[in-house]
């Protein structure tokens, strides 16, 4: 039986953790790396965004690594003329910022306050699973 110290955090949240972020917390990046998050939504149309600072980190066990910061440049605001809201939404992905496959911590700050918090899992592109799959099952002959 394997036991998990609660402070030890693994690289997909999920496995063998017993603290592990629910769903509602997850969001998965699109096969291609771009990702779109929402940070606030139902804001009145008046309101400008804030000047977020967005922290993009992995951790394994106690240790932290920062592996992006991005600022208000990539937060763009929806507006919907029927509620008379604006959701305020965060697009990161390629060209500017390549993910690899892994699960990584986002973090919002405002005035050094976090206001969003969500685990962001980046699977491979089908394409890249699909070869790898075909190399298995590709014997030294050639092609089965």
């Amino acid at each position: 039986m394997h036991t998990t110290n609660s402070q030890e955090r693994l690289a997909l949240p999920g496995f063998l953790t017993p603290d592990h972020p629910k769903d509602s917390l997850r969001v998965f990046a699109r096969p291609d790396g771009r990702v779109e998050l929402v940070l606030k939504e139902y804001v009145p149309l008046e309101e400008s965004v804030p000047d977020y600072h967005v922290l993009i980190s992995t951790e394994y066990g106690a240790e932290q690594h920062l592996q992006a910061t991005v600022r208000n440049g990539m937060v763009v605001q929806i507006r919907d003329d029927n509620s008379g809201t604006q959701k305020f939404i965060l697009r990161v992905g390629p060209p500017c910022l390549t993910f690899t496959p892994a699960t990584y911590t986002v973090r919002a700050m405002v005035n050094d306050q976090e206001v969003y918090f969500k685990c962001l899992t980046v699977l491979p592109h089908p394409e890249q699973q699909r070869k790898s799959q075909l190399a298995q099952v590709q014997g030294p002959g050639g092609t089965v």
